[in-house]
């Protein structure tokens, strides 16, 4: 008995130490996995921080595994940003070439229609040559546009939104018949450039016209840190497989009659890469036969100082 007892409380001791020794086996691999990880895990959260021109990484100064990675992404990086900056010329050369003969065009067929006598179907064919270079301009001019987009300088000052938001009204308030309301906290200020948010709104309201809405409402909410503006119509709204695709350069949700409309489809991509560049967001909400609501942040402000 004193054996069997001795053996008994050998085994037990044994099997304690061995599950000791595993416990502390495990907790020394996973140190040393999460040490061999660190490197990667910092690549990958340089990574995922870059911005739409990113900067190359930093090389580690061993040479290893992981300095070899970092190497072939600062290659693949800095081929992608050749690559962009050739497309960005591009655009902007083909900009200001299209813009000369175009502009001709309007010229000459402005004078036409002007002091020409016409027939109904001569008049007719001018209508649509003139509708079709005013639809190539606003293309230029969007493409121009977008193509400067990352080197936009935004030099931000306070902005009033109400202020903002009646200007927008006031400029549709002439030709719409419809009705246009605006709801905004009086005190509600934003940072931003007021030209290039005037343009983000107006664009916004343009297409809940285009859409047949016969009521636009304005409105801004204010959230503290934030404020957010939103653009509601009572339209024909927007089939809910295309919201995800609606900020994406050209992308018609209805090209035949976009295209009639005298869209462009850079529009809302233009409207999102202003809103980025102010450090905000835009999104988009639609049901068909309802409306669609379109919503967009931006860093709040206190009001201008006073002038001295």
């Amino acid at each position: 008995e004193g054996l069997e007892a001795t053996l008994s409380q050998f085994a037990r001791i044994y099997a304690g130490t061995a599950l000791l020794v595993l416990f502390l086996a495990l907790l020394l691999a996973r140190s040393l996995v999460a040490r061999a990880l660190e490197p990667l895990e910092w690549v990958a959260r340089k990574a995922e921080a870059m911005s739409a021109r990113p900067e190359p990484l930093p090389e580690p100064e061993t040479e290893d595994e992981v300095a070899a990675l970092v190497k072939a992404l600062n290659g693949m990086l800095s081929r992608l940003q050749e690559a962009f900056e050739a497309q960005t010329r591009f655009l902007q050369d083909a900009s200001h070439e299209l813009r000369t003969p175009l502009t001709a065009i309007l010229g000459h067929v402005g004078y036409l229609l002007r002091r020409t006598p016409l027939t109904e179907a001569q008049r007719e064919s001018l209508e649509v040559v003139k509708r079709e270079a005013e639809r190539m301009g606003k293309l230029v001019s969007d493409l121009l546009d977008l193509s400067q987009s990352g080197t936009w300088r935004i030099e931000p000052v306070p902005v009033r939104v109400l202020d903002l938001l009646e200007e927008v009204k006031e400029e549709f308030a002439k030709s719409f018949e419809g009705e246009i309301r605006v709801e905004a906290p009086e005190g509600l200020y934003v940072r931003g450039d007021p030209d290039r948010l005037h343009q983000v709104l107006a664009n916004l309201v343009s297409n809940a016209l285009k859409a047949g809405a016969r009521r636009v409402w304005l409105r801004a909410f204010d959230l503290g840190d934030k404020a957010v503006v939103r653009v509601e119509d009572d339209g024909e709204g927007i089939p809910e497989e295309h919201l995800p695709h609606l900020f994406e350069r050209f992308y018609r949700v209805d090209k035949a009659r976009d295209r009639e409309r005298g869209g462009s489809g850079l529009g809302l991509a233009i409207a999102k890469a202003i809103l980025e560049a102010h450090g905000g967001e835009i999104w988009a909400e639609s049901e068909v036969g309802k409306g669609s609501a379109f919503s967009f942040s931006l860093p709040a402000s206190g009001p201008p100082p006073p002038p001295r």
